[in-house]
């Protein structure tokens, strides 16, 4: 199991740390030769058969706006991806676009490609578009199309969002439901978040509220969307946060987008984390707006993260923009942090063999286990005793100074193998650095979960509740 701290429900106690988010740094820029891609919320599909990285996002091109495809072999730099097909339509304004014109008419956009691993195979690829209809008041029509290749796209009959969607939307499949989950608007215009479920890209959920401004909010911001990503045993999001400008008429021109980190164990309720952007207005290229889109792994194993940029503010979108590329540490969203000396205590865990790794970056940084008498007294509900471990202290652990992102515990004469399937609290010793996470085959118990298993063998289940 993997241990992010983005809260404190593992956590028995702490002291001299604090929360940090991470930092992603911008490695690479596109910039499309047809189009400008300030609202291009690029979608990435990893082709593994073919080892190359397919890029799908939106650009203005003229007055039109179009879908088009970029292609890569490491996931960072991006080149024009053109279609074969392109030949036979009746209008093509980049050899790169996605769709025939014809297919989907004026006025749409990509809110999406998302790879199913559920569907045959010539329908792994789904495209949801939304275009809208000047004739049909608050109704835009929300297309779902189908392809293998990311070349040849076929129209299906159902439409994924019973109202008007809009481009801010994403898909990912939640593995505690057992359902593909799509984010998007409640509405056009309406500028907050909500989920659609679907079994099988025929038959769709109504949409359900899981994201709007509370009152710690600053005032008047605006929710923009969410792209949901699994990650590990949860589910990690970017909330997009729009500084909407202080006016007294429909807030449109002017205001600047970033993006906070969110976080769910279970993929239907989300919780904020620090309320600070994980996405800044902190380079020219991101100045006015900046929208990451999508998440995945290059080719070295790298966490990176795709995103339109804009330096200018919202509502100034054509003629402006690129894509960007960060690059984020593996586990890198958040981390207790100290700048001098930090120690955390975790919760009681059945340890049930292998390796136990920590993400970690620091100046110094040791390991001590216990136990505790909870086998004796299964029912003592006030709490257990700490005890040490022999040969597991922090003066016989291999102290570690550095930055890994799997750092192995290890233990001057002990093995850690020898209390497999025993319960053992971390207590861990930071100076002057950052611990991102805590990974291996451990199984957190309250107190009610050690009553469980020592009388009955009974383990938690902690699938969707982390």
């Amino acid at each position: 199991m993997q241990f992010l701290f983005f809260d404190d429900k593992n956590i028995m106690s702490r002291s001299g740390v604090t929360r940090k988010l991470g930092t992603p740094e911008i490695i690479a820029q596109y910039n499309d030769p047809y189009a400008s891609t300030s609202t291009g919320l690029p979608s990435v599909w990893y082709d593994e058969e073919n080892k190359q990285y397919h890029m799908f996002y939106n650009g203005n091109v003229g007055d039109y706006t179009i879908a088009l495809h970029a292609i890569s072999e490491d996931g960072i730099n991006y080149r024009p991806c053109e279609n074969p097909n392109r030949h036979s339509w009746r209008y093509c304004l980049a050899p790169h676009q996605m769709f025939d014109p014809d297919i989907y008419g004026d006025g749409g956009e990509l809110a999406c490609v998302y790879f199913d691993h559920t569907a045959p195979r010539h329908e792994r690829l789904k495209a949801l578009y939304t275009r809208g209809d000047a004739n049909v008041a608050r109704i835009m029509h929300n297309y779902l199309y189908t392809s293998e290749d990311g070349f040849d796209w076929k129209l299906q009959p159902q439409e994924w969002h019973n109202l008007a969607a809009e481009p801010c939307a994403t898909c990912f499949y939640n593995n505690v439901t057992g359902k593909h989950t799509i984010v998007a608007r409640p509405d056009a215009g309406v500028r907050r978040v909500g989920i659609i479920e679907t079994d099988d890209f025929k038959s769709f959920s109504d949409l359900k509220l899981v994201m709007t401004p509370d009152s710690l909010d600053e005032p008047l911001v605006e929710h923009y969307g969410m792209p949901v990503f699994p990650y590990g045993d949860i589910f990690v999001g970017f909330l997009y946060i729009y500084h909407a400008p202080n006016v007294r008429f429909r807030k449109y021109l002017d205001g600047k987008m970033d993006a906070e980190l969110v976080y769910s164990y279970n993929g239907t309720n989300y919780n904020r984390t620090l309320r600070k952007p994980l996405f800044k207005n902190d380079t020219p290229e991101t100045e006015g707006m900046v929208f990451p889109s999508d998440m995945y792994y290059g080719k070295n194993g790298e966490l990176l993260v795709c995103a339109s940029a804009n330096p200018k503010e919202h509502g100034y979108f054509k003629g402006n923009g690129s894509i960007v590329i960060y690059r984020l540490r593996k586990d890198g969203f958040i981390s207790f942090h100290t700048d001098a000396d930090g120690e955390v205590l975790t919760l009681p865990m059945l340890y049930r063999g292998g390796d136990i790794t920590v993400n970690i970056k620091c100046e110094s940084f040791s390991c001590a286990l216990y136990t505790d008498d909870s086998i004796n007294e299964p029912m003592r509900w006030q709490g257990y005793d700490l005890l040490p471990i022999d040969g597991y202290s922090h003066e016989e652990f291999n102290t570690f100074s550095g930055d890994e992102t799997d750092h192995k515990l290890t233990w001057k004469s002990a093995e850690l193998e020898a209390l497999k399937d025993k319960i053992i609290y971390f207590e861990i010793k930071i100076k002057n650095g950052d611990l991102y996470s805590l990974n291996g085959e451990l199984t957190p118990m309250q107190i009610i979960d050690l009553a469980r298993y020592h009388m009955h063998g009974i383990m938690p289940d902690l699938k969707g509740i982390g």
